[in-house]
């Protein structure tokens, strides 16, 4: 209830806040084993295999992770592309109330591959190695994303797997048929 409040109030502080210290379980340790080493090495040639929605979502996801970054300098907006934007921005465009980043290439691409990995380990992975992922994603492709936009990157992909595998309760729509039923 705290964390819900604190969004709502958009607490600058909240992404600043170290809330993996002391956290410790035995999916912190994770290790990608050979099959997954593998398969991180070959990430860019999985990229064709996300659709067309999931890669729209993902850009949207990239503005959201990185939008309280700073503003880029000139010579960095000149350096910067954002071809993905440009192809899967559609989704963004018609949601965006104003508050999002235009993502770079970057930051689509590293959502991407961290969108794949993810499928690859998310059973065996908590939030604090599923960023150190990211992060190694991040260094090994040259992304130079940061460990804030990891924590945000792993809650969304956590909390929509959570929401996939544990689809909402119909109880309290029964029960408020059964009582509006009851006083007819």
């Amino acid at each position: 209830m705290k964390a819900k409040l604190l969004l709502k109030l958009n607490a600058d502080d909240v992404l600043e806040l170290d809330t993996d210290a002391g956290h410790s379980c035995a999916k912190c340790g994770y290790k990608m084993d050979e099959e997954t080493c593998e398969f991180f090495d070959h990430l860019p040639d999985f990229e064709d295999k996300i659709s067309k929605d999931n890669k729209m979502s993902l850009v949207h996801i990239a503005g959201y992770v990185t939008r309280r970054d700073e503003e880029l300098s000139e010579e960095e907006m000149l350096q910067t592309t954002t071809f993905y934007y440009q192809k899967f921005g559609e989704y963004t465009d018609k949601m965006d109330r104003g508050w999002l980043n235009v993502p770079t290439d970057n930051a689509c691409q590293w959502a991407f591959f961290a969108y794949l990995i993810f499928n690859c380990v998310k059973n065996h992975v908590c939030r604090k190695s599923l960023c150190t992922i990211f992060m190694e994603i991040s260094k090994a492709f040259g992304f130079h994303m940061t460990m804030v936009h990891a924590r945000i990157l792993s809650n969304i992909l956590f909390n929509n797997h959570c929401k996939l595998m544990n689809p909402r309760s119909t109880k309290e729509t029964k029960l408020k048929v059964l009582k509006l039923s009851e006083e007819n």
